[in-house]
């Protein structure tokens, strides 16, 4: 028996998850949001090393976006800052500093993200974006909400 839904009809409702992304361009770039959990992925920087994004819930913040520069190819910092969306998703690639940060992080955490300044490193090599990380209390909300939640970070597929 053939399926009784039409395929035209089959998505109707549904639209395509979008991710936002928090990639801080200027110093004082901040974000605040529901930790949700992390994903493992290879690095495609070090080859046979992994890196993680983590998600998070939106709460407050704004940062300046890192864009694309059609004319030279390049990426560059726009100008006008965009504001951090509450109750959206997004993701934070991570760094090394920020990784260890969020390990001590559990779902339903808030936390606040602060792009500091650039900073050199010790033993050489390219500057980098310090990421102060602080952690705060419960998210009671998303607690209510998500009441089987682990008490610890794990990786989640998002």
């Amino acid at each position: 028996m053939a399926n009784a839904t039409k395929d035209s009809d089959f998505d109707a409702g549904f639209s395509r998850p979008v991710s936002n992304i928090w990639k801080p361009g200027k110093p004082g770039d901040k974000f605040k949001g529901t930790y949700l959990g992390f994903k493992t992925k290879e690095n495609k920087f070090n080859p046979g090393a992994e890196s993680r994004v983590h998600s998070f819930r939106g709460i407050a913040g704004e940062f300046h976006n890192i864009v694309s520069d059609e004319a030279s190819g390049t990426e560059v910092v726009d100008e006008a800052s965009t504001p951090v969306k509450a109750g959206e998703d997004y993701v934070v690639f991570g760094r090394s500093m920020v990784d260890q940060e969020l390990e001590k992080a559990r779902p339903g955490q808030q936390v606040v993200l602060r792009y500091l300044d650039l900073r050199k490193p010790k033993k050489g090599g390219k500057p980098y974006k310090f990421i102060e990380t602080k952690l705060g209390g419960m998210d009671e909300d998303w607690l209510k909400e998500n009441a089987a939640a682990p008490a610890k970070p794990e990786e989640v597929d998002f």
